[in-house]
């Protein structure tokens, strides 16, 4: 089994649009049918089936012939991720886990209410990236010996995660380029977006094609892995 965990990029946040606009749903429609308007675990079997089958979790565990499970819903923090590795022993024989993939998203999401100033914040920021990548190293190897593996969506990991955890680090290939976050790979390929596919659409999040990249990048590190997978 693959245990993916993220944020709404891992979930497929909007890979469902094609499938809306397929079905003859209008653009205007479908951003009503969007979260935070509408919840995405609220959406319909088929409209569900469609988001799971083209998001790069499941593309990368048909690929190795593996089962996956993501986090329960759609969004999430990096304390979240800390939070789930904390309760998986109790929930599944972590014996069985093949390798992690790990997510991390914005930092701020985890931003203790009580820093006040921007002083203050900063350097909190700057202290949380490194701490909390090695926090959620340190669970994933208190439950598993299974290889593990990080990426980004927000580019401000990018200088630890080069620095620090280079090894573990999923860069992202497309046209010749590297990329280190999904934020980067989307500002330089902006057709990537979802609203950038579909003309009107509220969703900022990556579409299918996008979704490919990532598992293809995802599959070549683990590939390329020291550690036979």
């Amino acid at each position: 089994m693959i245990i993916f965990l993220g944020d709404s990029f891992t979930w497929g946040q909007g890979l469902q649009l094609s499938y809306w606009i397929d079905n003859g749903k209008s653009i205007e429609e479908c951003n009503k049918l969007m979260p935070p308007d509408v919840t995405s675990e609220t959406y319909d079997y088929y409209t569900d089936e469609f988001r799971r089958k083209h998001h790069f979790p499941n593309l990368v565990s048909k690929h190795f012939n593996k089962s996956y499970v993501t986090k329960y819903g759609n969004g999430g923090t990096n304390n979240d991720i800390v939070e789930i590795l904390d309760s998986l022993p109790n929930q599944m024989d972590c014996g069985g886990i093949d390798f992690f993939v790990i997510q991390l998203t914005e930092s701020s999401r985890d931003l203790p209410e009580h820093y006040l100033s921007n002083k203050e914040i900063d350097k909190w920021l700057e202290e949380y990236k490194e701490d909390k990548i090695k926090q959620i190293i340190g669970k994933i190897r208190l439950i598993s010996n299974a290889p593990f593996f990080i990426t980004t969506w927000r580019k401000d990991f990018n200088h630890i995660l080069e620095k620090k955890f280079n090894k573990k680090l999923i860069t992202l290939k497309y046209n010749e380029n590297t990329y280190i976050s999904f934020e980067e790979l989307g500002e330089e390929n902006k057709h990537l977006h979802l609203n950038h596919q579909f003309e009107d659409s509220h969703d900022l999040h990556l579409n299918i094609d996008a979704h490919k990249i990532i598992a293809s990048s995802i599959i070549n590190k683990v590939e390329n892995s020291n550690k036979l997978i």
